[in-house]
């Protein structure tokens, strides 16, 4: 039954989420669950299309021009927890940024 395994997959990235990125929602405060979950939909795409971790943290951080040094923090720890925790390897970039978003909205 392919929707048990969306369901698990999804299941298993939250947990994952929670795991490796405890107080992320708290912490980037100018943004909504929406766009939390769109921002690491984007960076689980990159990382499909084979763009390099450094690269993306260097992406962000030219992104941020050190205005705002907590936000570009904990959307570095997003960043990467999506290269580095092997469920994330597994999910569609689409199913990462709902696992986010979930993550988000009950955390």
């Amino acid at each position: 039954m392919p929707g048990a395994n969306i369901v698990y997959v999804v299941g298993a990235i939250g947990v994952a989420v929670f795991a490796s990125t405890p107080a992320f929602a708290v912490d980037v405060r100018e943004m909504t669950c929406a766009e939390i979950g769109a921002f690491a939909q984007e960076v689980a795409q990159q990382k499909a299309e084979g763009r390099p971790l450094n690269d993306m943290v260097r992406r962000l951080r030219r992104s941020f021009e050190r205005k705002d040094a907590d936000t570009e923090h904990e959307l570095e720890r997003i960043v990467r927890a999506i290269y580095r925790v092997p469920i994330f390897s597994t999910a569609s970039p689409e199913e990462v940024g709902s696992a986010y978003q979930t993550a988000c909205e009950h955390g």
